[in-house]
């Protein structure tokens, strides 16, 4: 369910029955590492009311750092854990089982230092 795509998580689900009335709205949650079993919704990178998430099945959080801090604070090497649920005129489904496969959360490479010069190194030679 949850996978890195370039520089963003991606997180992906199959569309549930719909108990024959259309689905209008999802809603994603992630787990928060520091209380295990709450899950947390950002609908400001996962909003399960917009077109595009809704048609594609997915929703991608571009930076990976949104995790690593509140509500979530997953650390190095943690599974990024997402439960969705569907909603239609019938009322909310049940959520999906939540992932145990996926995304371990990474950390974002450091700067380079700066180049220093050196005995053998010139304004034409490092």
């Amino acid at each position: 369910m949850t996978s890195l795509v370039n520089t963003s998580l991606r997180i992906q689900w199959s569309q549930p029955s719909d108990n024959f009335k259309t689905i209008t709205k999802y809603k994603v949650v992630i787990e928060d590492h520091l209380h295990a079993g709450n899950f947390v919704e950002n609908t400001y990178y996962c909003d399960g009311s917009d077109a595009t998430v809704m048609s594609l099945l997915r929703c991608d959080i571009p930076v990976i750092t949104v995790l690593r801090q509140a509500p979530y604070s997953l650390t190095q090497g943690q599974l990024v854990v997402a439960k969705v649920q569907a909603y239609n005129q019938r009322g909310w489904s049940d959520f999906s089982d939540p992932n145990v496969a996926g995304q371990l959360v990474q950390t974002e490479p450091l700067a380079m230092a700066a180049p220093t010069r050196g005995l053998s190194s010139t304004t034409q030679q490092i």
